[in-house]
């Protein structure tokens, strides 16, 4: 194995990052938040992401020469758009607001849209410790992540940093992802030829597997701590591994016992929602069993634009509901 210097790798970072398109302020900034994570022993996301950014360039994915903006503010909040910089830049400079707005009203919050991966999260958080001040950083992520006993992607790894100052004492800071596992620690297995721990992903069937190349054919990352013996969730739930007790309690299943006319259901989801098509097969089911709903499908993510027009709906359906129940006596004030 090879080791280089920091300052050697700093360099070449650098110059990357110069030769895609940054200018000299966001290729020295991007170069450090990327080398931190390699002096933080977090192999996963330093120098060894470096490809991926270029990549991410190549593909015109990703703006080097961005016009960051703020186009939403109160004294304590922000939202920057990124104008699809590197996240190695936008983030920074995100917290960099959040800290100026903090120092004048308490607390600063500061979103971020139309930008990239942004490293490790602990850089960002740590900003605020050099002015005495907590500093959380999150973000969401692809969807690689399965959720407990399902096969498709639906989450991201969605990374969460909190880093606060201990006065004398060293900072107390926690930076992970929300899966037993981020995919850089994969990659790092790929090019070692390792094998995964179990727990860490599975195949496209649903099976645990160790082979750290198996979410390019289908597989995906897990939350898997309720397998993990030291929560003992086995005595609580039984065998984890037998998932038709899961199905059987499930909502699809536990409509073929609904109460006809027990309570009110409104199923309301934008077309371009992940959960699109849970939401149909849940209507098609509602309507073979002919329990009353209502269903609404327009256009819309998974996301506030849709929310904020969607709970006007919502509200009125059950404002209704409660209305007509009242006037036949089946609900009391």
């Amino acid at each position: 194995m090879t080791v280089e210097p920091y300052q050697k790798l700093f360099q070449f970072s650098k110059n990357v990052f110069l030769n895609i398109g940054c200018n000299e302020e966001d290729a020295i900034l991007a170069a450090n938040v990327l080398l931190s994570a390699d002096l933080r022993g977090i192999d996963s996301h330093g120098i060894a992401r470096l490809s991926g950014y270029v990549r991410l360039w190549d593909a015109e994915r990703v703006n080097t020469n961005p016009n960051l903006k703020i186009i939403h503010q109160t004294p304590s909040t922000a939202t920057l758009d990124g104008d699809r910089a590197l996240g190695l830049v936008s983030a920074p400079k995100a917290m960099q607001i959040a800290i100026d707005k903090a120092k004048l009203v308490g607390t600063g919050w500061v979103c971020v849209q139309n930008s990239n991966h942004f490293g490790i999260a602990g850089y960002h958080a740590m900003l605020a410790l050099e002015h005495d001040m907590i500093g959380i950083c999150m973000t969401n992520a692809s969807p690689l992540v399965a959720p407990t006993f399902s096969l498709e992607k639906l989450l991201g790894t969605n990374p969460i940093c909190v880093a606060v100052p201990a006065g004398e004492e060293p900072s107390f800071v926690a930076d992970f992802a929300t899966t037993t596992a981020a995919n850089g620690k994969l990659e790092i297995l790929q090019r070692k030829n390792g094998v995964a721990p179990v727990g860490w992903i599975q195949n496209k069937n649903g099976k645990s597997s160790t082979d750290p190349h198996e979410l390019k054919v289908g597989g995906a990352l897990l939350i898997e701590f309720i397998k993990d013996k030291n929560y003992n969730v086995d005595k609580r739930l039984g065998d984890t591994s037998n998932t038709e007790r899961y199905r059987a309690y499930s909502i699809m299943k536990e409509m073929e016992n609904y109460p006809k006319d027990s309570i009110a259901v409104i199923i309301d989801c934008g077309v371009e929602d992940f959960i699109i098509d849970m939401s149909r097969i849940a209507h098609q089911k509602m309507l073979s069993l002919k329990i009353p709903h209502d269903y609404i499908e327009r256009p819309g993510r998974h996301d506030w634009n849709y929310w904020r027009t969607a709970v006007e709906y919502q509200l009125l359906f059950f404002r209704n509901y409660f209305d007509r129940n009242l006037e036949v006596g089946k609900l009391t004030r």
